[in-house]
């Protein structure tokens, strides 16, 4: 997620100004991480295990991290 945060920030999109596999497939992987609301299985806060929860507080809100949230939220076909 560090080597990756700079790409959202810079453009939309990682590729070629708009959405691409290189886009679905970051948001994919990282989904059950980020836990979007848009997300098309539901997430509950148990869902995490307790000792990932150190992990993902140290990336929660990064830039990458926005990125995935807002690919979800913007980008998820209906």
């Amino acid at each position: 997620m560090d080597r990756a945060r700079g790409a959202p920030r810079e453009q939309p999109y990682l590729l070629e100004g708009r959405l691409t596999r290189a886009d679905i497939s970051v948001a994919s992987l990282l989904g059950p991480l980020v836990m979007p609301a848009e997300h098309p299985f539901p997430f509950s806060k148990h869902t995490l295990l307790a000792a990932l929860e150190p992990f993902v507080a140290r990336y929660r809100g990064r830039p990458l991290w926005r990125y995935v949230e807002r690919l979800y939220r913007e980008d998820r076909l209906q």
